[in-house]
């Protein structure tokens, strides 16, 4: 009698042999190449595609920050706004508040552009702000230095 683990040949193995490999990202196509001169040519192309990583998931819309999507990011506001409020013990930190609703993913273009003006309205004023600083302070040196040398011309 023979047991189930041990075979002919004392070699064990998978039931299917698995590679792990890795599928082209070049595609070759042929294409006509025309030139000014009247003649064309047959050539080769190859388009290269980007490798995507495929996580399950249908939906890449719906995925916020941190990878959670609009749905696992409520369920984990309810479970911590439902959970019972306990004061937290010596050994324990406090848990941190819970997450703010998400944001609305799409803006319209005018509240885009909006933002974009006033961004650049800040970083204008912050410019200025910053010449006006500079001036006033090299105005003050050389109402120094103008003291200094009547101080000495005396």
């Amino acid at each position: 009698m023979t047991e189930s683990s041990e075979r002919e040949g004392g070699k064990l193995s998978l039931s299917r042999p698995s590679k792990l490999e890795l599928k082209k990202t070049v595609i070759t196509d042929k294409v006509r190449q025309s030139f000014s001169h009247g003649r064309s040519k047959s050539v080769q192309v190859e388009v290269k595609r980007k490798r995507t990583i495929s996580t399950g998931r249908q939906g890449k819309d719906d995925i916020g920050k941190g990878g959670l999507s609009n749905e696992e990011r409520a369920a984990r506001i309810r479970a911590l706004q439902t959970r019972p409020k306990t004061a937290p013990s010596t050994g324990e930190q406090a848990a941190p508040p819970p997450l703010p609703p998400p944001e609305p993913a799409a803006k319209s273009p005018e509240e885009r552009a909006a933002e974009q003006r006033a961004r650049e309205l800040d970083a204008l004023k912050a410019v200025n702000e910053e010449e006006e600083r500079r001036s006033e302070e090299a105005r003050k040196r050389r109402e120094v230095d103008a003291a200094e040398k009547q101080a000495a011309a005396d």
